[in-house]
């Protein structure tokens, strides 16, 4: 999750806390996922755009204690490589995110959906998690769709609409290119060792652009 995201979720998280702790009831992770995210925010009684966010990271949270609870009985390892797709499917999602917000000028939108994605993708791990946490020695058939190239003009698009003494946002644009280039390095290598089939296919619909 990149600085700007961060900052606005920091102080909405404080604001919500804050006016939340108080009547907060703890629920299991098998009470949570008896709801979708956004039935789980009403049962919170909170559906503000910040209740939503907090809801979806608590879906999150206990879909992954789920997820591990169901792969660490027989393999602490297999939870280890599924939290590598974690990882770098967050970042990539996250990136695109950024882009997005370029291409838009901005606004608490982009940050809000990175919060509400984390949900989306532990779903499809939890779907996948057999096939996307198996150890492979061998390497399978190359990923070699350009993701590239569309997210990057998306961003360009955006950056048409700045005004030229907005160095901020241009420094800001640059290096998210340099992160986004590292992390589809590393998404390149693992989807290259998903045989062809509904895992691969599955993140492969995941991390390409929107086409909205």
């Amino acid at each position: 999750m990149n600085i700007l995201i961060r900052c606005y979720i920091v102080s909405t998280l404080v604001i919500l806390t804050l006016g939340l702790s108080a009547q907060e009831k703890p629920m299991s992770a098998t009470a949570v996922l008896k709801y979708t995210p956004d039935k789980l925010a009403q049962k919170l009684g909170n559906v503000s755009e910040a209740g939503e966010d907090d809801a979806a990271q608590l879906w999150a949270s206990a879909k992954r204690l789920e997820t591990e609870a169901i792969l660490g009985k027989t393999s602490v390892q297999a939870v280890r490589r599924l939290n590598y797709w974690r990882k770098v499917l967050n970042q990539w999602e996250d990136r695109k995110l950024e882009a997005r917000g370029i291409e838009s000028g901005g606004g608490s939108m982009w940050s809000h959906l990175s919060q509400r994605n984390d949900a989306w993708i532990e779903k499809m791990l939890a779907k996948h998690m057999v096939e996307l946490s198996k150890e492979r020695e061998d390497q399978g058939k190359a990923f070699t769709i350009d993701l590239l190239k569309p997210i990057n003009a998306i961003i360009d698009t955006g950056l048409k609409e700045f005004d030229d003494d907005q160095q901020d946002v241009k420094n800001h644009a640059k290096q998210l290119k340099l992160q986004l280039e590292d992390t589809f390095g590393n998404l390149q290598y693992l989807i290259r060792s998903l045989p062809e089939g509904k895992a691969r296919a599955a993140v492969i619909e995941m991390v390409k652009p929107s086409s909205n």
